[in-house]
């Protein structure tokens, strides 16, 4: 697409307005200028929207499904009808089972939904009964809302810190990683990205109370948000003169001006207190509700998440390289229970290529150092070690993590940076959109793909 250099800018705006009344002429350019800001994130969307729509419908149609009906409690699935299925029901796979049945029934104490935070499915609700729509449909507009408002926020963001070149090239990144595709699902990804983003870029506009409930927002939507607490901290200090370089500056030249920091620090910095504050109302809930604040950290000993080093954690992922170390429950038909479909279904496999995409995800956040400002490094290690400190022993040690890394927005740009050289770009593109349409695919029917 073209660019809008400011004299082209203006030209537009002035050519918009030609021949309009003049009362009317100030909103015709206003509603210009906002479409000439955002074509670009709406065009993303609108075409990788449309594209997976087709692409999920046509698989649901043409492929074999791992299971035509649901193998025990923990699918949810609704009676949908042929078109219906095609269109809605093959975004709510695996976790989306989840998300609609708390949407539906709400939390339980022995079912380990608490390990699925609730602003998601609040928002499912909310929608359902704003629209009329039933669930599995207003789930898919919660999705696709989030990932447009997260496109146009990060578009706005990576603009203003790098340009538009680069920004662009964020999005296609984006939208073209191979499981891009939980961006539309009835999954959190989107949301979560979306709120990630908009906080990130409140904060870097030095708009803090904003960025602060953003991030009780995306707290609210998956435990990772308390990350976003550290890189957030780091560029509230950095704009208050407090960053690394001043640190090193004065203690090289004044050591006594370190004295006065505090006096640098303004009320708004309590905003960042409001980060972890999603987590820690739903805790409050689980504890009046449930008598148990620590329910969303317990329900994960059903899938046997237990504390690990990270290290530890990609140790064990290359150790499960060897096929006589991942024993593969031999596929029989009809499932009897949903284990024996996991791993007949993807499950194993899945371990050598999550651990592929953490090890390029690392190599990318060491690119980034120096390219990148360190809120953003921050961002992008902290939310890549957090998974690793959970492994599953069930599941696979690196289980969901290409999922989790979907969402790692910094990860993306320093990628468009390397895309600036032909070879890479085409090196990202071809074979991302291979393995899309693959993930998809086999995501639509019902096999496990992350």
């Amino acid at each position: 697409m073209a660019q809008f250099t400011p004299s082209r800018r203006r030209e537009t705006l002035a050519a918009a307005s030609l021949g309009a009344p003049a009362a009317v002429r100030p909103y015709l350019q206003s509603l210009v200028a906002v479409w000439i800001e955002l074509r670009e994130p709406v065009f993303v969307f609108l075409v990788a929207r449309i594209a997976l729509t087709i692409l999920a419908a046509y698989s649901a149609t043409s492929f074999i499904f791992l299971f035509d009906v649901p193998v025990d409690t923990y699918t949810n699935r609704p009676e949908l009808g042929i078109l219906e299925e095609y269109f809605f029901g093959v975004w709510q796979r695996w976790d989306g089972q989840w998300y609609l049945k708390i949407a539906t029934h709400g939390y339980y104490s022995w079912d380990n939904s608490t390990a699925f935070f609730p602003l998601y499915p609040l928002l499912i609700v909310l929608s359902g009964r704003l629209t009329g729509l039933p669930y599995h449909v207003s789930a898919l507009v919660v999705s696709s809302v989030a990932l447009l408002v997260g496109l146009i926020y990060l578009y706005r963001l990576v603009v203003a810190d790098f340009g538009p070149i680069i920004a662009r090239r964020t999005l296609v990144y984006l939208m073209v990683f191979p499981m891009s595709f939980f961006l539309v699902a009835v999954y959190t990804e989107s949301l979560y990205l979306a709120l990630s983003v908009a906080s990130f870029y409140y904060a870097r506009r030095g708009r803090w109370w904003m960025a602060g409930v953003l991030g009780l927002l995306t707290s609210a939507t998956r435990s990772t948000g308390v990350v976003l607490l550290v890189p957030l901290a780091y560029e509230y200090l950095r704009q208050r003169g407090l960053g690394l370089t001043d640190l090193y500056r004065d203690l090289q030249l004044e050591p006594r001006a370190m004295l006065r920091y505090p006096l640098r620090l303004r009320s708004d910095v309590l905003a960042l207190a409001l980060v972890p504050g999603g987590l820690l109302l739903y805790m409050l809930y689980t504890y009046l509700a449930m008598g148990d604040a620590f329910a969303f950290r317990h329900a994960q000993e059903y899938w046997q998440r237990d504390f690990a080093w990270p290290w530890q954690t990609l140790a064990e992922s290359w150790r499960l390289l060897d096929p006589a170390q991942n024993p593969l429950i031999p596929p029989q038909l009809p499932y009897t229970n949903l284990r024996e479909s996991l791993v007949a279904g993807g499950l194993k496999e899945s371990n050598g290529y999550n651990l592929i995409f953490t090890l390029l995800a690392f190599g990318l956040a060491i690119y980034s150092i120096g390219r990148l400002p360190l809120a953003y490094v921050l961002h992008t290690y902290l939310s890549l070690l957090f998974p690793l400190f959970s492994p599953s022993a069930s599941l696979g040690p690196l289980v969901s993590m290409p999922r989790f890394i979907l969402v790692i927005f910094p990860l993306f740009i320093a990628l468009a940076f390397l895309g600036r050289h032909r070879w890479v770009d085409w090196l990202v593109l071809y074979p991302s959109l291979t393995l899309l349409g693959i993930f998809t695919a086999r995501f639509a029917c019902w096999y496990w793909v992350a």
